[in-house]
């Protein structure tokens, strides 16, 4: 992701930087190739046959990420396609855009689209679509004061399981408060589904910043610990 956002000359970008994320010696080929009029720009993260990360993962594949204008300006894409991508055995195909919408000054609205296959050791074969929207409520005046941001987090994620012919689903049904002084989500509430049928729902709370939701299943209400509630305030997601 940090790679979207690079606009510089052509060539291999982390040459000479393999021990920041990959076993030494070993880097993908990125290279960045850059329009004329500046955009569009498109950076390919080359892996190969196989590329070893230093938390013992190897990565194969080739992923392509397009830019056709600077970030966070009115009608900007960042589009990261997964070509023949795999992670270990799992084999990743298919594609994630994200659309900035905005004058970045009094609106901020990100929205990120996706569909990707992944293909599991034994056959079975898992479909992801998405669709997810962060807009800024308050906060987009003061960019260098997180403190203050205010975002709601609207959408929903299905995935299919086509060997087994399954469908399972997120579903944001009241937005999802975020607060820039909050590590987690303060208000909202999300449906999990299997099909037509909702098996949990989960309850974030009345906009109190907090490090516990509620989760409802079965009939039953179980107050749980949110993930990474640990160490204060910053910034945090969903469970």
């Amino acid at each position: 992701s940090q790679l979207s956002h690079v606009k510089g000359k052509k060539g291999n970008l982390l040459s000479g930087h393999g021990s920041l994320h990959y076993v030494q010696g070993e880097t993908p080929v990125v290279t960045i190739d850059t329009a004329s009029a500046g955009y569009p720009i498109t950076i390919t993260i080359a892996y190969g046959t196989g590329i070893e990360t230093n938390h013992g993962k190897v990565i194969s594949g080739t992923v392509k990420i397009a830019i056709n204008g600077d970030k966070n300006t009115d009608g900007s894409t960042r589009e990261i396609t997964f070509d023949k991508c795999a992670i270990d055995t799992i084999a990743i195909n298919g594609s994630s855009i994200e659309t900035f919408i905005g004058d970045n000054t009094t609106t901020r609205k990100i929205t990120n689209n996706s569909n990707v296959t992944f293909t599991i050791t034994d056959g079975a074969t898992l479909i992801r679509k998405g669709t997810e929207t962060s807009e800024w409520l308050a906060g987009v005046a003061t960019p260098e004061d997180r403190e203050d941001d205010k975002i709601v987090i609207t959408g929903s994620i299905t995935v299919e399981n086509t060997t087994d012919n399954i469908t399972y689903s997120k579903t944001i049904t009241d937005g999802l408060i975020k607060l820039g002084d909050c590590r987690n989500i303060v208000d909202g509430t999300v449906e999990y589904s299997q099909g037509a049928v909702v098996f949990a729902t989960l309850d974030y709370g009345d906009g109190t910043c907090d490090e516990v939701a509620s989760l409802t299943s079965g009939g039953t209400t179980t107050e749980i610990a949110l993930k990474g509630s640990e160490g204060g305030k910053g910034h945090g997601g969903h469970k």
